[in-house]
């Protein structure tokens, strides 16, 4: 009941910040009385930023992928409609409290895009591998260099480490808000193929699909995969695999593009989802011992709210 209740409660908090904070940010520049022409652009920019980075950052995997660009047409339509009226406004006055408070927005979220910004702008040296999905749209719900658009990065170990869900032609993750059913999940039993070639170090199955949002504490990646890269000192993990879909075993060779198991729901994870990160310096073939490693999939750094789909992996 308390993992539940946390779980929701995260999703609840990602919804007030993707589609409730924008959405009164807007009310109140369709409906607030700015003292001046200049007052009210200090306002639009204000919830221009709120906007921006709720587009940015925002989880929209839940929401509706394509509801994101609802909002900026939203916010379109607002600014058209409460320009005409402060077009009669005269042009200059002094700041009122509507004013500085689109003050305090612009700084506080123009703050946020920027360290955003700059994490994204740093060039990683990173390993570059196959993307290991291929039947679909996929979602990054976690990912990126920075804290606010993963929750794996203050880890030393999986830093750079990405969750990854499947979207329908809808732009959802699963059939329903937070369904217990781990079926009603679009990546739940995806095939997943090896990014990368290399050799098995370690093959683990046996753990239950859990239905969620129960997770296993104890086994954090569940069922998992470690796969020794064949090019490079360094492992990558796929976990929170299926149990007994895993089709590899310790020591056997892959290639990349080959199929080694399916999503699953097992470990501590809150529903089903593909977890994917790669580590030099790993101890005793254990995970969370090393140092993360970025990871490009052809090239490409992926962070929250890519989408890759299949016919962009196929050209590959």
């Amino acid at each position: 009941m308390i993992q539940e209740i946390s779980s929701v409660a995260a999703y609840l908090r990602g919804a007030i910040i993707t589609i409730v904070l924008p959405a009164l940010m807007m009310l109140w520049l369709a409906v607030g009385t700015p003292a001046s022409f200049l007052e009210w652009v200090v306002m639009a920019f204000g919830v221009a930023t709120v906007v921006l980075f709720a587009y940015t950052a925002g989880g929209w995997d839940c929401l509706g992928y394509y509801l994101r660009y609802a909002l900026v047409a939203a916010y379109v339509i607002v600014l058209f409609l409460s320009a005409h009226c402060a077009g009669a406004l005269p042009p200059f006055d002094s700041l009122g409290r509507n004013g500085w408070v689109g003050i305090g927005l612009t700084v506080v979220y123009c703050t946020l895009l920027a360290f955003i910004h700059s994490g994204h702008s740093k060039r990683l040296p990173g390993l570059n591998m196959t993307f290991p999905l291929r039947e679909g749209s996929y979602y990054v719900a976690q990912g990126g260099n920075d804290f606010i658009q993963n929750v794996h990065f203050p880890s030393t170990s999986v830093k750079y480490a990405l969750d990854i869900v499947k979207l329908n032609s809808f732009g959802f993750r699963a059939v329903g808000f937070y369904p217990k059913s781990v079926d009603r999940y679009n990546i739940f039993g995806e095939a997943v193929s090896s990014p990368v070639a290399g050799k098995i170090a370690r093959a683990v199955d046996g753990f239950e699909d859990l239905i969620p949002p129960t997770m296993d504490r104890k086994n954090p990646l569940g069922n998992y995969l470690l796969i020794k890269m064949a090019s490079e000192n360094a492992f990558l993990f796929l976990a929170h695999l299926k149990k007994s879909s895993i089709l590899v075993h310790e020591g056997e060779y892959v290639e990349a593009g080959q199929l080694l198991a399916r999503v699953g729901n097992s470990g501590n994870t809150s529903e089903p989802h593909l977890h994917i990160h790669c580590e030099r310096d790993v101890t005793d073939h254990q995970p969370n011992t090393g140092v993360g490693v970025p990871i490009f999939f052809d090239g490409k750094f992926l962070k929250r709210n890519d989408v890759v789909r299949s016919r962009d992996v196929h050209k590959t």
